[in-house]
This record gives structure tokens, C-alpha cells and sequence, in this order.
């Protein structure tokens, strides 16, 4: 069905008066094309942005149709899709920007506008950040089309909703908010909308910049949402009745409402039986008690509590002190520090130089250790 839009500047009649509004409105961008055509003693002209426009969708869709027909509607030449009929002239420069045609004839006040985008789109691939041993070895890339294709033939369910969103004053960026209708919580939803709505920022091109705008707090050191780049960790947290965005231009999808513990589980834990994948989350819960409590627990002890080091151990700890020119509280700092640097790098610098400079500080760190102890 043919959509008729309504806004404040209409089309004129005039081919060359609307052409010109739209290389205004663009600027005079050297990447705009026209290409003029005649549909039975009509003039007309196509205006699009050769970059975004595949060529060959379009001579498919209209010009190879044009010069077989015998009507002088247009409507019924073009074959392509999500054709709508536009009134006026405010909205067209946006939907060239999408990647679509507009299309004018001489003496009719409207345009025609259908779809003839090309896209460049990466190969479906596994997340580097999120392997698994089992499961399925697929990721998100950055069309936000193929990454909603990816959550549908996963969760094949009619409840599965997506509504989209335009945010950024500036990059018009597409959102997409996903969810299922029947287990998620409507007043979450109705919240996540109006909070998506009211961002007010230039630039919006991935969910990481509208985090901060759908957080409940914004000013926390903590993270709030958990992110993703795999359709089956979406497929199982929308089950659980949470919300998820993904952005056009970018492979991450942010989750929300999350708890503490949605950040230690993984894809291999619904790949295990119970037993198995209960140990490995209890052991990921372990790992977080042991580095945020052992350096403090270390520097408590060394510090202010050293009598209830063990005799044998105490002379060693002394000895490894001793040698060290300031307070074991900065002694850790530094270690956590040398930590962070040697991640940073080996995620930085391109791989041959990162892997290596990763391993050579990583010897360093343990022998350091070796000769403290």
C-alpha cells in the first residue's frame, strides 16, 4: 500500500525547481547523480546518491521496465520495493541519504520514492572476544537488517517484536529495540521508549553512546547493561523477558535489565550439562571475590596485620619487602597497573607485535613475582 506523506513545503510541477531544492538541500554533493528519462512524451528524471544506490537494482527495477512500457504510470513500471509517494519535498533529501530513488515527472506535484540501496556488509563470523568451545560460531556484523535475521531464525516466535528509532541530530542513526511481547515486561518497554525518544545528542552511531542516555545511572564506575556480539546470548536473554538494542553500523547489542550475575555466564553454559556449566559460573564467581579482595587482603596483612602470617612465611615475605622501595599498597597499584598496560597493548598494536610484546612483559611480570616470593 502507498504511503502519503504530509509536511509543510510541497512538490512543485516544475522537474527542474524540485531537482534544484534537493542538490540545495545536499549541497551540491559531487557523488549526487540524475539521470533524465521520457515515459511517453513525459519528461522526467531520477536523482539519487551513487554511493549508496546499486546501479543494477536500479536499471532492473525502473529503466529496463521503462523502455518496455506501453502505460505512462510509473507506479506500475517500478518493481522494487517499499515505493511511496511523497507530497512534499522535506523528507526527500532523508530518504536519499537511506539509499533510495526519487523519482519526478514533469507536470505532477509529487515524487516517487523506492528503494535501490547496496550494501557492504561482513561475512557472518564469531566474535573474537566471545569464543566458545560449543555451540554455534556466528556473530552480528554491522547491518542491523542481517542482524535482526540472525535473532529471528533463532527465536521463531510471533511475540518477537522490533520497533525502530531514529537518533543523532546529525548521523540519523537506526536503532532497533527488540524484545519478546509476551514474557518482557510492558511498563520496562514503554520506560526503554521514552527514555530512546527524548536522547538529544549530534552523534548516535552505536548502542555504546545511548547507553549512558538509558542507564539509571549514568555517573556509575559499574556497568549496567550487558553487551554482546552473539545472536544465540540475545536468543537466550530475550527468553528470560530482557530488551535488547542494536544499532545500524555496528555488531553490538546491548542487553538490559541485567543482575550481577548475567555478567558470568556464557554461551557454553547452556551448550553443558547442569552440573558443568553450574562449576564453571561458580568458578567465574570465584575468580571476581579472588581479584577484588586478595590485593586488598595482601596489603591489609603485610601492612598492619602481619602477625598472622605463619612464622616460616614471615621471614620470606620480609626479605621480598625489603627490597622494595615503597608501601605494598603501591606495590599493587603498580602491579594492576602493568596489567592493564600489557591488555591494552595486546588488544592495541597489531597482532605480531601485540602477541609478542604480551608474552615478553607476561615473562617479566612472573619472574618479578618469582623473586618477590
Amino acid at each position: 500500500m502507498l504511503k502519503m506523506d504530509q509536511s509543510s513545503l510541497p512538490a512543485s510541477n516544475k522537474l527542474n525547481e524540485n531537482l534544484t531544492f534537493i542538490q540545495e538541500r545536499l549541497n551540491y554533493s559531487d557523488d549526487i547523480l540524475i539521470r533524465s528519462f521520457t515515459l511517453q512524451d513525459t519528461k522526467g528524471a531520477c536523482i539519487f546518491l551513487e554511493t549508496l544506490v546499486d546501479n543494477e537494482k536500479l536499471e532492473r527495477n525502473f529503466f529496463e521496465k521503462l523502455r518496455l512500457a506501453t502505460s505512462n504510470d510509473p507506479l506500475e513500471i517500478i518493481t522494487a520495493s517499499n515505493v511511496s509517494l511523497k507530497k512534499t519535498l522535506d523528507e526527500l533529501p532523508k530518504a536519499l541519504l537511506e539509499g533510495k530513488v526519487v523519482l519526478f515527472l514533469e507536470g505532477q506535484s509529487q515524487a516517487i520514492v523506492f528503494a535501490a540501496s547496496s550494501r557492504l556488509e561482513r561475512s557472518i563470523e564469531e566474535p573474537s572476544n566471545e569464543k566458545v568451545v560449543r555451540g554455534a560460531h556466528e556473530g552480528f556484523n554491522e547491518s542491523l537488517l542481517s542482524n535482526i535475521h540472525l535473532i529471528r531464525s533463532k527465536v521463531q516466535n510471533s511475540a518477537l517484536t522490533v520497533k525502530f528509532f531514529r537518533v543523532g541530530k546529525e548521523t540519523n542513526t537506526k536503532l532497533a529495540l527488540v524484545y519478546l511481547n509476551t514474557t518482557t515486561n510492558q511498563e520496562i518497554v514503554k520506560e526503554i521508549e521514552r527514555r530512546i525518544e527524548s536522547i538529544s545528542a549530534d552523534m548516535v552511531f552505536s548502542p555504546g553512546f545511548a547507553e549512558e542516555f538509558l542507564e539509571d545511572q549514568p555517573l556509575s564506575p559499574f556497568p549496567q547493561m550487558l553487551n554482546t556480539e552473539r545472536p544465540d546470548r540475545v536468543m537466550a536473554n530475550l527468553i528470560d523477558g530482557r530488551v535488547t538494542l542494536l544499532a545500524d553500523g555496528s555488531p553490538t547489542a546491548l542487553v538490559f535489565p541485567v543482575s550481577f550475575f548475567s555478567f558470568y555466564q556464557s554461551p557454553d553454559d547452556y551448550n553443558s550439562r547442569f552440573f558443568s556449566g553450574s562449576f564453571y559460573r561458580i568458578i567465574r564467581t570465584i575468580s571476581f571475590f579472588i581479584a577484588i579482595f586478595v590485593p586488598s587482603f595482601y596489603i591489609a596483612t603485610v601492612a598492619f596485620h602481619f602477625e598472622v602470617i605463619p612464622g616460616d612465611l614471615v621471614m620470606q615475605i620480609k626479605s621480598s619487602i625489603d627490597t622494595v622501595p615503597y608501601p605494598p599498597i603501591i606495590e599493587a597499584l603498580i602491579m594492576e597497573l602493568t596489567i592493564e598496560l600489557i591488555r591494552e597493548a595486546g588488544v592495541r598494536l597489531p597482532s605480531p607485535i601485540g602477541q609478542t610484546l604480551v608474552l615478553s612483559e607476561g615473562l617479566s611480570l612472573v619472574m618479578l613475582l618469582c623473586r618477590q616470593a
